[in-house]
């Protein structure tokens, strides 16, 4: 991603997608408002709860039924630090921490969380908890995802402008 960064002063760059139930979200945070820092402040990072791959979270020891919670917390958690605020924490998944993110990312609030996936509980945190969401592939389906995204920022009184849409792509064959 810092390669990527490197080569353009306007692309904005992130992974897609960190299962983010299965990373410490204070040390993420740290890792992304580092990388924001560098990267003048185009930094973004998609998130998923796993649920295409549900073996990489059991092996893990997350469970499938918890994934969900735990990815809501750990966003909180990294939004409060990125806002400097303390994350005195108790929580079910991470445990109570004295910590904060220094120096913080550029973009007052962090970079933004584009959460990915095309079920129901995805949307709802796109539109809740993210800046956007970004279901993978291009079908009538995603569309309707789109909409969907929409209408949970509406919802959730998060309005057209907060929440974005971003699709994933992977073009694979030959030259």
């Amino acid at each position: 991603m810092a390669r990527l960064a490197a080569l353009s002063e306007r692309v904005l760059v992130g992974p897609v997608v960190l299962l983010l139930p299965l990373y410490d979200p204070a040390i993420l945070s740290k890792q992304l408002a580092e990388l924001d820092r560098s990267r003048g402040g185009r930094i973004a990072v998609g998130i998923g709860v796993g649920g295409e791959y549900p073996l990489e979270l059991t092996g893990c020891g997350v469970s499938l039924h918890d994934r969900g919670p735990r990815t809501d917390e750990a966003i909180d958690l990294m939004r409060a630090l990125w806002m400097d605020r303390r994350g005195n924490h108790e929580s079910r998944y991470w445990p109570a921490l004295d910590a904060t993110v220094g120096p913080p990312p550029i973009r007052c609030g962090g970079p933004p969380i584009v959460v990915a996936g095309r079920k129901r509980p995805a949307t709802c945190r796109a539109a809740r908890r993210g800046d956007g969401g970004c279901p993978s592939g291009l079908s009538p389906e995603i569309c309707r995802v789109g909409e969907r995204h929409r209408l949970r920022g509406r919802q959730c009184g998060t309005g057209l402008g907060r929440v974005r849409m971003d699709v994933f792509r992977v073009c694979q064959g030959r030259r």
